[in-house]
């Protein structure tokens, strides 16, 4: 009896590790961690376009890329994502509509996404905006660097940085970040990329499809930031680490001051150009930008990075770049040099004359053939550039498809050969209980006609 009943009790608790082990594989809500709740704001709506040109309204980008944002971050275990509203053209929701919407789902983090654009259509490149307060101020910050890594490190935009800004009577400036702290949830501004600079929106005309990208971007960030795990994206991101924050004690808000100076300096002259050295500070923060005028400041270059290279997609943490001026041909310049802060405000170098640059004549038997041939080499190096470039931003998310498609059919068929392997052990131990229980009857029969 003693041995029987010692059997019955393994049974049963195989039993219930199956259950547990059936639950844990098949159910979409996972073992390990408490569901997290987002809530995702497209930016704008109703008769609020946002930024718009001629070719883009910001109010239909957005509605795009949180779609593409839920589609993602729905792949994800243990995570549910509401939308504050789903469809183009609907009513225009007020921040702090937006912000309730949130707490009614008990919203562990709202995302407000973005597009952007500047008064002098000069500036480019992502950025995220936070909160200035406590912890808001320390999630935001979190969240803010790991989705700048995919907006800068993957997608190759400029970094315009992780920033704050308190409005006059010292609260949050940004709304929806400062309705949503009030109801104790954190919140970040999503600033993509700007739809005026052509720098930026390339990526628009050039990628297949540039809103799921920017989707994906922001909710495997999200995933990252959470910790998330997806048996059907194959990703595991439970390991994940990311810079630490501190929380602050005093609000930190934005750098109010100019760089303290610009300077600009002749290194040498070679080939029709002038190599100056430009140096700039700025105590409260970093230099990003850069311009730079030939004709005494009435006229201005675009901007470029604070870097020594004119293309790059960051500034550098440094008070001295060396950069190329051209010269103009025929006569002297009057350069000047005006540097950024991360906050648009700049200072003037003084004036400095620059040589007169020599003219440059192109001898060609044929001018239509030399035109001609003009045409092609620049049209080839065009070509190769967005090829290059196009290649480059979408390589990531190629690979990513390659390992979704390959990933979860390998994973499935493994849970399935667990499942199965369980299902056969409930089978065996079914039949090992019937075995048992009508050997027990046999005995009782037999006990009994011996005792008659």
């Amino acid at each position: 009896m003693r041995r029987n009943n010692n059997l019955y009790k393994l049974i049963r608790a195989f039993i219930g590790i199956f259950v547990a082990a059936f639950l844990c594989i098949f159910s979409k809500a996972e073992c390990y961690a408490d569901n997290v709740v987002v809530v995702i704001d497209p930016g704008h709506g109703g008769s609020n376009l946002g930024g718009n040109t001629d070719e883009y309204i910001e109010q239909e980008l957005t509605i795009q890329v949180a779609k593409y944002m839920a589609e993602r971050l729905e792949q994800y275990d243990g995570i549910t994502v509401y939308l504050t509203h789903d469809e183009i053209g609907e009513k225009d929701l007020t921040r702090e509509e937006r912000a309730t919407i949130a707490a009614e789902h008990n919203a562990d983090f709202l995302f407000s996404l973005h597009f952007n654009m500047s008064e002098n259509h000069n500036l480019y490149g992502a950025e995220v905006w936070t909160s200035a307060f406590g912890t808001y101020y320390q999630r935001g910050q979190e969240f803010g660097h790991i989705v700048m890594d995919g907006l800068h490190g993957d997608l190759d935009f400029f970094d315009r940085g992780v920033k704050t800004k308190l409005g006059k009577d010292g609260d949050d400036y940004y709304g929806i970040i400062l309705y949503a702290q009030k109801k104790n949830i954190p919140a970040v501004i999503i600033e993509h990329c700007h739809l005026d600079e052509p720098r930026d929106n390339y990526f628009l005309t050039e990628t297949e499809n540039p809103y799921k990208t920017f989707g994906y971007v922001d909710a495997d960030a999200v995933a990252k930031y959470f910790r998330l795990s997806s048996a059907k994206l194959g990703v595991d991101y439970s390991d994940y680490q990311y810079e630490k924050i501190d929380i602050p004690t005093l609000p930190v808000g934005q750098d109010k001051t100019s760089p303290e100076f610009c300077t600009v300096n002749l290194e040498e002259v070679r080939n029709n150009t002038a190599i100056v050295s430009i140096n700039a500070k700025d105590s409260d923060g970093s230099i990003q930008y850069y311009q730079y005028s030939t004709d005494g400041g009435n006229n201005f270059s675009m901007l470029y990075p604070w870097n020594n290279k004119p293309d790059a997609k960051e500034a550098l943490d440094t008070e001295e770049i060396q950069v190329e001026i051209p010269l103009v041909t025929g006569k002297e310049a009057q350069l000047t040099v005006r540097a950024y802060n991360r906050y648009e405000l700049y200072a003037d170098s003084s004036l400095l004359t620059l040589p007169a640059g020599e003219e440059v004549v192109v001898v060609a038997e044929d001018d239509d053939e030399y035109d001609d041939y003009e045409e092609i080499v620049i049209d080839a190096d065009k070509s190769k550039n967005k090829k290059t470039k196009k290649d480059k931003l979408t390589e990531k998310y190629k690979k990513k498809n390659i390992s979704e498609d390959s990933k979860p059919i390998a994973d499935e068929l493994f849970l399935y050969m667990i499942g199965g392997l369980l299902l056969l052990a409930l089978i065996v131990s079914t039949f090992i209980v019937i075995y048992v229980s009508n050997l027990r009857r046999r005995r009782r029969r037999r006990r009994k006609r011996r005792r008659r």
